[in-house]
């Protein structure tokens, strides 16, 4: 599909991947350089997934997933500690055990509105 774009949209698309890259934790010079490598393979999609999953196993933007789920589930420990005292155990084990940043976002969410610990509960199953 990249290589149905005319010159401008693929300046665009390359802009916005590298913008995507620095967002996921890579510095401009490391997101330049995927994108240069991509660049590169263009023509050849398998070549440019290559890329990425070599940037993902490197740890990079995987490295930036898990600071952004372990923040959430930060975030839902303070809200609840706030509102009714100690977390207890098996909530926070529960929380431990969510990688999905959309489940923790409602989890969240609801942590502001709960009326106690049983009601969060609720929520986690």
């Amino acid at each position: 599909m990249i290589n149905e774009l005319d010159k401008d949209k693929k300046e665009k698309f390359y802009s916005y991947l590298k913008s995507l890259l620095i967002g996921s934790g890579l510095t401009p010079k490391e997101a330049q350089q995927v994108v240069d490598e991509m660049e590169e393979e263009e023509g050849e999609g398998e070549g440019m997934i290559k890329i990425l999953e070599k940037e993902w196993k490197r740890g990079k933007i995987e490295g930036r997933l898990e600071g952004a789920v372990e923040r959430a589930r930060n975030d839902i420990y303070e809200i609840l500690e706030a509102r009714f005292g100690n977390v207890p155990e098996d909530i926070k084990e529960a929380i431990g055990k969510i990688t999905n940043l959309k489940k923790l976002s409602e989890l969240h969410k609801k942590s502001v509105f709960v009326k106690d610990f049983d009601e969060f509960r609720e929520f986690l199953k």
